[in-house]
């Protein structure tokens, strides 16, 4: 079955979009720069889709060197809760 998508523009609650098929609410937004990729924050990997690995790393993250790596989280820079820097940034 084919994802159909509608915007919320903002009347959802934690939520951007909904799925039409099914009614579930959603948080859809890009990849960012530095990694914050999530809607709140977190220490909890993010796994990276393999179609779009490369792409992640080289052109958005602009770090070519990382392109390997199947996950990432918030690096401790962004984040002074995480005990230890993590070596995923």
């Amino acid at each position: 079955m084919v994802q159909r998508w509608q915007n919320e523009h903002g009347r959802g609650f934690k939520s951007n979009y909904r799925e039409l098929n099914t009614g579930d609410e959603y948080w859809i937004s890009g990849p960012r720069r530095d990694g914050t990729d999530r809607l709140y924050v977190s220490n909890i990997p993010v796994g990276i889709d393999e179609d779009v690995r490369e792409e992640y790393w080289t052109t958005i993250r602009r770090k070519p060197e990382l392109k390997q790596r199947r996950i990432t989280r918030a690096c401790r820079r962004h984040f002074r809760f995480i005990a230890t820097p993590s070596p995923l940034c």
